[in-house]
């Protein structure tokens, strides 16, 4: 009984990510039905780049996760071109909906971005309109 009314707690802290938030299109794999969203009424800036929150939606469930998205809080450094997750939450659902599959509150480690890849898609769309979003959400 105390176990599920914990897990149950615990659920409802989660920070859904599709609540209140403003998601835009910033890059999409070529024929995969992958596309990565940013939320820009939630990203903040960091000493070398931005943090943010993201989804990566899929068309069709991941063949590995079986998840159709996946949601993360996303820290990127502009400057030497790397990234780190700071969370990461798999959903069975679209733009996290559905059943929670997994989630992780660890950060990773920081990882080099290869250049002319979607995720340097994200990356140089993230460092191009943080400092337009800043702007635009403090004037509010």
């Amino acid at each position: 009984m105390h176990k599920r009314l914990f897990h149950g707690l615990f659920l409802l802290l989660i920070p859904h990510a599709a609540v209140a938030s403003s998601w835009d299109q910033v890059a999409q794999v070529p024929g995969s039905g992958t596309t990565y969203y940013i939320d820009h009424a939630r990203i903040s800036k960091t000493e070398k780049g931005w943090k943010v929150w993201a989804i990566v939606d899929d068309e069709s469930p991941d063949p590995k996760l079986h998840t159709l998205s996946l949601s993360y809080l996303l820290e990127v450094n502009c400057v030497e071109k790397k990234e780190q997750y700071a969370s990461l939450t798999g959903y069975a659902g679209h733009m996290a909906n559905g059943d929670i599959l997994f989630s992780y509150a660890e950060p990773s480690e920081w990882f080099d971005v290869k250049p002319q890849t979607v995720v340097d898609d994200r990356l140089q769309a993230i460092c191009r309109i943080g400092p337009d979003l800043v702007r635009q959400f403090q004037g509010r």
